[in-house]
């Protein structure tokens, strides 16, 4: 399909930072996580990484329906290098430990169709 919208899928991932959030519900379902089965739709951040450090995200409080969070550092790699799916509540939160430098990616999507408006906390970067 073709990604019309910022944040839906990999060639148009948002820039991550802490606050930023925004709405699965005009997105594609591309990405499945490995710690939940998905047929919900996602959007997609990513950061830089200049030196060894843990990356935290997390959704926790800030959406009220069923969030999934996940962290890769390949976008088309199927290998989580973490996955959360119910970390604090019906949200998530998830860590991405010692990543060495290097681009990541990090998934926002939602268990069984659930989709909506979010916020993320982030640490770490």
């Amino acid at each position: 399909h073709y990604d019309w919208a910022t944040g839906d899928g990999c060639a148009n991932a948002w820039r991550l930072y802490d606050g930023v959030g925004g709405n699965t519900g005009a997105q594609w379902n591309d990405y499945t996580p490995s710690c939940r089965s998905s047929d919900s739709s996602d959007e997609v951040f990513y950061f830089i990484v200049e030196s060894t450090r843990t990356v935290t995200v997390d959704t926790c409080s800030l959406a009220s329906w069923d969030t999934v969070l996940f962290i890769r550092n390949d976008c088309d790699n199927t290998g989580d290098i973490a996955c959360n799916d119910d970390g604090c509540g019906l949200q998530s939160s998830t860590s991405g430990s010692s990543l060495t430098p290097g681009a990541y990616f990090v998934f926002v999507d939602g268990y069984s169709g659930a989709y909506g408006s979010y916020t993320l906390n982030v640490t770490g970067l």
